[in-house]
C-alpha cells in the first residue's frame, strides 16, 4: 500500500525499527513508516527499508559502535530522500546507548532540517544493567540531537518497567 500521510514515522537502528514495526501494527495500514538500519537483516520483505551505510559497513551493522554507525549514516543518509517525498513531519523511534541508534538519528535529524522537515524523536535510554559505557553513549548523544531536533522525547528504560516486574521470566 502507498501511504500518502504528510506524517512519516520513521524507525532508526534495531529497536527504533522494532518499535516502529510495533507502532504501525497498533495504527494499521493509514500510517507512513520507513525503517532504517545499518544491518542489513534488519529489514523485512514488504516493509519499507533504508540501509544505512551499505557500503561502509557491507549491512553488517555497526557492532555498538556509535561513531562507525555516525560515519555510515553520514555516507548514506540522502538514500532516505525518496521516502521523505510529501513528508511535513518525521517522528523518529529510536534507541540510544550503542550502534546505529546512538549513531545515526543525530545525522538523520540533521538532515531532516535541512530539508525544511520538522523532527519529533522519542528515544529510549539505556536500562541501568546495560552498564555505564552504554548509560554515558545515551547522555553524550542526547545533546547533540535536542540541538538537531524540533522536539525530543527520551525515555529511561528503568521507568517503563515497575519494580515487580520480573524481566528474566
Amino acid at each position: 500500500m502507498n501511504v500518502t500521510s504528510p506524517i512519516l514515522l520513521l524507525g532508526i537502528g534495531t529497536a527504533g525499527c522494532a518499535l516502529a514495526r510495533g507502532v504501525n501494527r497498533a495504527f494499521g495500514d493509514g500510517l507512513r513508516m520507513q525503517l532504517a538500519d545499518t544491518d542489513a537483516s534488519a529489514a523485512l520483505e514488504g516493509e519499507p527499508f533504508t540501509l544505512l551505510g551499505g557500503t561502509r559497513l557491507s549491512g553488517h551493522g555497526a557492532g555498538g559502535d556509535l561513531v562507525a554507525a555516525r560515519l555510515a549514516a553520514e555516507d548514506s543518509i540522502q538514500t532516505l530522500d525518496s521516502a521523505l517525498e510529501g513528508v511535513r513531519l518525521a517522528v523518529i523511534v529510536t534507541a540510544l546507548g550503542g550502534g546505529t541508534g546512538g549513531g545515526a538519528t543525530y545525522e538523520a535529524t540533521r538532515h531532516l532540517t535541512s530539508r525544511g522537515i520538522p523532527s519529533l524523536v522519542f528515544a529510549t535510554m539505556p536500562f541501568t544493567f546495560e552498564g555505564e559505557d552504554h548509560q554515558r553513549n545515551a547522555r553524550g548523544i542526547t545533546g547533540m540531537i535536542e540541538e538537531s531536533a524540533n522536539a525530543t522525547f527520551f525515555i529511561p528504560l528503568d521507568k517503563l518497567v515497575a519494580e515487580t516486574d520480573n524481566m528474566d521470566e
